[in-house]
């Protein structure tokens, strides 16, 4: 192997080509870089069998029963700041590094270490994504005014400049339920008549959190609502008239179906509200 020595500090710049399998073929001492760049051709994919590494930054100690676990060596980044109280540069860093997670089956997560204010040299893993792709922050997570967080094909979560949460649906199907807990608390499904409300001409428009009925051409003192899809526990529901000044009230209920009790007059529109809960 080559061996470039340097013996004072100098800035410069050094290409190297290199061919598959071929090691880099200097080593450097020391030195500062303005500019290395690294040349692999001929990749149209990573594999995941075989990665097109150009860099490796290995630690080869094994790990043992007292030294359970042997970090890789870290990417460190050092940068510098204006202390506008105390008028002085402040010089702050951080690095990822490969941490190994001993145990009966061993994993890894690569985190990224940032130097705690005020730099003292302590540092904090403010980024630990694991090699089952799950992501850890230490604070929180911050997407720009009208961001999206997105979960594959399926879901995604947007905050507007006003405050305002939306939950839209991507999946490119009928958005039909709102979970906490894995429990349905918003239900979207679309509502059927199952039975009563008058007959001839009742109908019911909305989703089953939130609709309304029109009572059919006989009026009826109960009618039965089907849900598109049941809740995870019964829900709670009210229903009122908005035609009419008669009393509505919800006199049984199920996780699938409710059942509305009052007086109902032709054409009256009900308005009713059904919220799931969680236990």
């Amino acid at each position: 192997m080559k061996r470039l020595l340097i013996s004072t500090i100098i800035a410069f710049s050094l290409s190297v080509a290199l061919v598959q399998g071929q090691a880099f073929p200097y080593r450097l001492s020391t030195g500062v870089f303005s500019f290395i760049k690294f040349v692999k051709n001929g990749l149209a994919a990573g594999p995941a069998t075989a990665p097109n590494n150009v860099i490796n930054i290995a630690n080869e100690t094994a790990s043992t029963v007292g030294t359970v676990a042997e970090w890789s060596p870290g990417l460190l980044f050092t940068g510098s700041g204006w202390d506008t109280d105390d008028a002085v540069a402040r010089t702050v860093h951080a690095y990822f590094t490969l941490r190994p997670v001993t145990g009966a089956t061993v994993s890894s997560q690569l985190q990224l270490m940032m130097e705690s204010s005020p730099f003292s040299g302590t540092y904090l893993d403010a980024f630990v994504f694991t090699n089952t792709g799950s992501i850890t922050l230490k604070s929180g997570l911050n997407a720009a005014t009208a961001g999206n967080i997105g979960f594959s094909s399926s879901s995604i979560l947007n905050a507007q400049s006003n405050g305002d949460i939306n939950f839209r649906n991507n999946a490119g199907t009928g958005f039909t339920s709102l979970s906490i807990v894995n429990d349905i608390i918003f239900n979207a499904s679309t509502p059927t008549i199952g039975s009563g409300f008058g007959g001839a001409g009742v109908a019911i428009a909305g989703n089953s959190s939130a609709f309304q009925v029109t009572v059919g051409a006989g009026g009826a003192a109960s009618g039965v609502v089907n849900f598109g899809t049941s809740f995870t526990n019964t829900p709670h529901c009210i229903a009122s008239d908005r035609t009419t000044a008669n009393l509505m009230r919800t006199s049984s209920a199920a996780t699938n179906t409710i059942t509305i009790t009052g007086t109902m007059v032709a054409a009256d529109v009900l308005d009713v509200i059904c919220m799931g809960h969680w236990q």
